[in-house]
């Protein structure tokens, strides 16, 4: 009985392994400034259609620190950074006039860590929270 060379296996494995990675999507990291009803329909909404994962809401609240919502921990103000250095985020969503409102400094270091803030109207359909988002990522 012969056996198959090793580099004919290898060859193998990695021609499945490239088919494999180019037809998964990996969903784009998200943090949301929020834990309002907002928040919570475009987040669920964004892992429905799978393109997301939701890293962390932000929220000033002692009370839900590291509580959960939609796959994403609750986090204070302050571990913002944090979180987008250690899950490499993508992109932050904050509604206008809703939660903690980001510091100047914050923006500033999302901008340099090419990280988009989409600052968006409560306002606004849901479509069209939707098609912005998705516009972002």
């Amino acid at each position: 009985m012969m056996f198959p060379r090793i580099d004919k296996i290898f060859n193998r494995l990695a021609k499945f392994w490239c088919r494999l990675s180019e037809s998964a999507v990996v969903p784009v990291r998200l943090v949301f400034i929020d834990v309002g009803f907002n928040s919570y329909q475009l987040s669920s909404m964004l892992i429905d259609k799978g393109l997301i994962n939701v890293v962390a809401f932000i929220d000033e609240e002692p009370w839900s620190h590291l509580n959960e919502m939609n796959g994403g921990k609750l986090h204070y103000p302050s571990e913002l950074l944090a979180m987008v250095d250690r899950y490499d985020v993508k992109v932050v969503v904050k509604f206008k006039e809703q939660g903690w409102k980001p510091s100047l400094e914050a923006l500033s270091a999302l901008s340099k860590r090419q990280v988009s803030y989409l600052l968006l109207n409560k306002e606004m359909s849901l479509a069209q929270q939707l098609d912005a988002v998705s516009q972002e990522l």
